[in-house]
């Protein structure tokens, strides 16, 4: 045995490393997601949000594809059909998400995104009517913290604002569907499967909404942001995503994920220039209080169970 073996051996049998590594995977994932607003942002100039999605899925599908190997023959039609469901909720979440950056700041869209995690107890309380009153009381504080994100001096809730919201809505939907369907298969057999049928629904919005894009007239910037996104944003962050969390619990997990707003929010100052109000300071902290106590109240609950 080499050394280089003996070396790895110790590292894949050490736990505090696997811990670390996990976390810092975690982080790595929420900076990428973070600055994938700016990335689609800057492109909206030159081509519509749901082309760019297709594009983006697209890439994104054909890479996991190829990496996937000899696992593809462990398809089976309710792998498919699985795969559909939950490809169709992430479909959903980006596509909205991304109608709304359309018209939003990158940092609003952020803050609001962020979101999901309050939601995901509250909607699983509408299929099994079990909550704990602290998570009711979160999720109200929560609507008040994008309130004070969203409206503006007239008191009006933009139309991209909302529809980030109501993405943030369908992410948390999606969250629930992938802990429910993915551990009955392999998680990057799965993976791939649904980032494949959402490009798939991806394509289909793009011809029913938007005219065919010149691809000639594209200028470098918008294939640089596509490669990114569907390399780096897309099939790379799913794939550490699934593999820090093997090694991650939940808890962590989603305190480190959730920082995806924060850096959402980073880049859009550093990178569009973009100023924010103090009130929407004060919105994206009350926002994040309440994520980082949602995430609280959850690991009590799986403590107890």
């Amino acid at each position: 045995m080499t050394p280089a073996h003996t070396i790895w051996l110790m590292i894949r049998m050490n736990d505090r490393t696997k811990t670390y590594l996990g976390a810092f995977g975690c982080l790595l994932v929420a900076a990428i997601w973070g600055s994938a607003f700016v990335f689609m942002k800057d492109s909206f100039d030159h081509i519509a949000p749901a082309s760019f999605l297709a594009l983006r899925f697209s890439l994104a599908s054909v890479v996991l594809w190829l990496l996937l190997g000899a696992k593809r023959r462990r398809l089976r039609p309710r792998a498919w059909r699985d795969g559909a469901l939950v490809g169709l909720a992430l479909w959903g979440g980006y596509y909205l998400q991304t109608l709304g950056l359309e018209q939003t700041t990158a940092s609003n869209s952020a803050l609001i995104t962020g979101a999901y995690v309050v939601f995901v107890p509250l909607i699983s309380w509408c299929f099994t009517r079990r909550i704990q009153p602290a998570q009711l009381m979160i999720g109200w504080i929560t609507l008040v913290a994008i309130a004070i994100i969203s409206l503006d001096g007239d008191f009006r809730f933009g139309r991209g604002e909302l529809l980030v919201l109501l993405g943030s809505l369908v992410y948390a939907v999606h969250f629930l569907l992938l802990g429910h369907y993915a551990p009955h298969y392999d998680t990057t057999l799965f993976t791939t499967l649904q980032i494949t049928f959402a490009a798939g629904y991806n394509i289909l919005a793009a011809l029913i909404t938007d005219p065919l894009p010149h691809f000639s007239q594209l200028p470098a910037t918008v294939w640089g942001a596509l490669f990114f996104t569907a390399v780096f944003a897309t099939a790379l962050a799913f794939f550490i995503q699934t593999a820090a969390q093997k090694v991650l619990a939940p808890a962590p997990a989603a305190v480190l994920f959730t920082t995806e707003c924060l850096f959402g929010v980073l880049f859009g100052v550093l990178l569009l220039n973009e100023q924010l109000l103090p009130r929407q300071l004060l919105g994206g902290a009350i926002m994040l209080c309440c994520i980082l106590l949602t995430v609280r109240q959850e690991n009590r609950n799986q403590a107890k169970a």
